[in-house]
Order: structure tokens, then sequence, then C-alpha cells
């Protein structure tokens, strides 16, 4: 049997489809989920019961899960809107689950791979992460936080043989999307924003396989990537980012999407003293 592979939040989705290919890879699979009733329909090693949010969880089903060779921090939580209209109740749960979730696994997990010398920690990040979106700020901002936590992760274990992996999908057709809560978006005043960009979403995106296979296949590599990108829409924003400045960018993302001009005047600041 292969390496053996904890996955967060492998009921569905991503998650799910991480799971499943991988086990087709010939790897062992501990599938982890809230609700572990929620995983029976899927052929894994192991279920267990997790909760990224909860230190006991995590202490719990660590524990239980033994030895890991790979964690694969997937669970995730969404909640968008206009910034100020989306609760900080909202925010705190996405970055509970999003950030410090990923945390309490890395914490959980680090101290056998490292007395092992061998493992491999792979973060589910987001293309947002580095090319944020109007009404999802909160969402990329989680998600940048776990990218700056894993580079410097990625030096602090080099020597010890541990490899630390972000992976940084673009919009990926999943239930994800349904479960995103929105806040605010639909007010007069972003009406016509939010419009413009609901037109993204409406067109076919890479589905969750997509995903698997990169990250399957990033493990399978000799020389292993920091950062696997994910789907034509997420390439082509990054090749974007590295090409503008930060102004040509803003105008190149309103054109690209099609979102309204901004309306700004000279003479509108007022400059304290």
């Amino acid at each position: 049997m292969g390496a053996r592979v904890l996955i967060t939040g492998t009921s569905r989705g991503i998650g799910r489809a991480i799971g499943e290919e991988l086990f087709a890879r010939g790897y062992e699979i501990i599938a982890t989920a809230r609700r572990p009733e929620s995983l029976s329909q899927t052929a894994y090693h192991t279920r267990l019961q997790l909760d990224v949010t909860d230190d006991a969880s995590v202490a719990r089903a660590t524990t239980e899960a033994g030895p890991i060779d790979i964690l694969i921090n997937n669970a995730g939580v969404g909640a968008g809107g206009p910034t100020e209209h989306v609760p900080i109740e909202e925010v705190i749960r996405q970055f509970d689950t999003n950030f410090f979730g990923a945390a309490r696994m890395i914490k959980a997990v680090l101290p056998q791979m490292r007395s092992r010398h061998a493992g491999t920690i792979v973060n589910l990040s987001s293309l947002s992460s580095r090319v944020p979106w109007p009404f999802g700020g909160y969402y990329a901002a989680s998600k940048a936080a776990l990218e700056a936590l894993s580079e410097a992760l990625r030096l602090e274990v080099a020597s010890f043989g541990i490899r630390v992996i972000l992976v940084e999908p673009g919009i990926v057709d999943t239930e994800f999307g349904e479960r995103f809560s929105s806040y605010g978006a639909a007010s007069s005043d972003y009406k016509d924003l939010s419009s413009a960009w609901a037109t993204q979403f409406e067109s076919s995106h890479e589905g969750p396989r997509a995903v698997a296979v990169a990250i399957a296949n990033a493990l399978e590599e000799e020389r292993f990537p920091l950062r696997v990108v994910v789907g034509e829409d997420a390439i082509k924003l990054l090749s974007m980012r590295r090409e503008f400045d930060d102004v040509e960018f803003d105008e190149h993302f309103r054109q690209h999407f099609g979102l309204p001009a901004p309306n700004w005047r000279s003479g509108d600041a007022t400059l304290l003293p």
C-alpha cells in the first residue's frame, strides 16, 4: 500500500475528488469530515470525524489516524459580499476554518513528520489569494494568510525532508459556490457590479477532478513545485498579474470581466493636515 494521506473535508467537492484520485493511484486514504457518515458512499481505507475548528477534534483525529505521510488541508468555507456588509462573525468563521483550521492540522502532524525526516503538506489555496475579486475579499484574505504561512513553513521544514505545496485553483464547478453565502451584493449601491460579476460564474469551468489530478501529479514529481495553478482562468489572470503594474492590471481586470469603470475625479479627496 502507498503513502498514508489524511485529507480534511473529504465528503464532497474537491476533497472527495482528491480522495478518489489518490485512492485509485494506490495511496492509503484517511478521509475526514465533520459528519463521517457523509463519507460512506466512497471507498476509503479509514474514515474519521474531524472538525478543524476544534482543538480536541483535531487532536483526537490525528491520534486515531496514526502516522501520516501526506496532509492535505482542503476543508474550507466561504462568505462574500461587499466588504462593508459581510458580518465580522462570518469573517471570523472563514479564517477559523480556512487559515486556523489548516494551522491546527499542521501543528498536529508536523512533529511526527519531523521525527521521521519525511512528509508532505498540501494546502488548498485559491487564485483569489493573489488576484482577489469583488465580493470575495475576506475569503481571499484567509487564503492569502494561508499562502504566507505556507511559504514560511516551506523554508522552516525543508531541512527535515518535509515538502510544502500550495494549490491555487481558479473557479471550480462544485457545490462550494452554492454554499458561498453572500451579504449585501444585491443592494442598490452594488447592484451593477454584482450583476456584472455574477455572469463570470455562469460559464463552464474546471471540475474538481482537475484539481485532484494536479495534486496527485505534483505529489509524484521529483522536483516538487511550491505552487500548483489549476484552470485556464487562473493561468491567464496570474500571467496578467505578473505582466502589468497595479494600475494597468486594474484596468485590464475590469475590461476582461466587463466590470463598471471607476468614477474617480481629481479634487475629490480631502487631505487632512
